[in-house]
C-alpha cells in the first residue's frame, strides 16, 4: 500500500464517521416530536397512525444501531490518526516528515487527509500570498510528499 492509499483510507474512514453522525442526527430529528396539523390531511383514518408508529419505531432501532456502533467506529479512526501523526511529526513530536523534509509538507498532509480541509481552506493558511496558484501549490507539495515517505518508508519515519 502506498503512502497516498493509506492517507486516503484515513480519509475515507473520516468521512464515512461523519455521514454516520449526519444520519444520526436526521433520524434523531426525524423522531422529535414535531407540530400537529390542525385540519384534515391526506387519507386520514388509523392506518396512517399505524404507519407513522412502525416508520417511527424503525427509525429508534435504526438511531440505537449507529450509535451503538459509533465509539467503536471512532477508536479505531483515531488509532489510525495517531499513527499518521507519528509518520508526519515523529512519536516524538519533534521528528517524521516535518523533520525530514519539511513541516510544511506535514502539515498539508495533516489537513487535507486526517483534518479534512479543502485545497484552497489550506492554501489560506500555509501559502505566502503572493502566489499565483496557491491550491496547485498545496497538492503539489502534498504529492512530492507522498512520494517521499514511499521512498523513505512509514515505519523509518514513525519512529525519528
Amino acid at each position: 500500500m502506498t503512502a497516498l492509499e493509506w492517507f486516503e483510507s484515513i480519509a475515507d474512514e473520516r468521512r464515512r464517521i461523519d455521514g454516520v453522525r449526519e444520519q444520526i442526527a436526521i433520524l434523531q430529528s426525524k423522531l422529535e416530536p414535531h407540530g400537529q396539523a390542525l385540519g384534515a390531511t391526506g387519507h386520514g383514518g388509523n392506518a396512517d397512525k399505524m404507519f407513522s408508529l412502525v416508520l417511527a419505531r424503525m427509525r429508534l432501532t435504526d438511531l440505537q444501531e449507529l450509535e451503538a456502533r459509533l465509539p467503536d467506529m471512532q477508536r479505531a479512526l483515531d488509532q489510525r490518526i495517531d499513527q499518521a501523526l507519528d509518520v508526519l511529526y515523529g512519536k516524538s513530536g519533534r521528528g517524521g516528515l516535518a523533520k525530514a523534509r519539511s513541516s510544511t509538507d506535514a502539515d498539508i498532509l495533516c489537513c487535507y487527509y486526517l483534518q479534512g480541509m479543502g485545497w484552497s481552506e489550506i492554501a489560506r493558511e500555509v501559502v505566502k500570498p503572493d502566489t499565483e496558484w496557491p491550491r496547485q501549490w498545496c497538492r503539489r507539495r502534498a504529492v512530492r510528499a507522498l512520494e517521499f515517505i514511499d521512498r523513505t518508508g512509514i515505519a523509518k519515519l514513525a519512529n525519528s
